[in-house]
């Protein structure tokens, strides 16, 4: 006897619930401030993007390719040129895995989960980080090329390229 007063109960307060009177939509005409009353609110447009220099690598291997990329100032990055190149020109493949030589002002700590390895230019401020990830490569290395160059690209504000640029 108590269920079914327990259940008529909530069978008569699930009914009465829906039948209540809807509420009703109200509209409203405000006038338009003046430009005054809106200069007081404070500017949020963005911070101009700081200009960004990006050198970049990709040493083919297999089964993976590894990509050597610097991000900085322009000076910065123009200040490792050189340095950059001579490093590249270290680069070799043992056991699948890269070799290299560091300049005397670049130090390697270890990795992360994706980078096999972060190379730091010692005093650089902000630092200055050479990032080492592996990717595993695909039958098509020229795809592989693109997609990256242009992934690059876009990180430093550049619209993307075709391969017959």
């Amino acid at each position: 006897m108590k269920q079914i007063c327990l259940v008529t109960l909530i069978a008569f307060l699930s009914l009465s619930a829906g039948c209540r009177k809807q509420d009703e939509i109200s509209s409203y005409t405000v006038p338009k401030g003046s430009a005054s009353q809106h200069s007081a609110l404070p500017d949020m447009t963005a911070a101009p993007a700081k200009p960004t220099r990006m050198l970049a690598a990709i040493v083919p291997g297999s089964p993976q390719n590894w990509f050597f990329k610097m991000t900085g100032s322009p000076e910065q990055i123009k200040a490792e040129f050189d340095p950059f190149v001579q490093f590249l020109k270290t680069v070799s493949l043992k056991d699948g895995k890269p070799e290299w030589k560091l300049p005397e002002n670049w130090i390697q700590e270890p990795g992360s989960s994706m980078r096999f390895a972060t190379i730091k230019v010692k005093g650089s401020d902000p630092a200055v980080e050479l990032s080492v990830i592996p990717l595993p490569a695909s039958a098509n290395l020229n795809e592989d090329l693109l997609s990256n160059i242009n992934r690059w690209r876009g990180q430093v504000g550049l619209d993307n390229i075709t391969a017959e640029n």
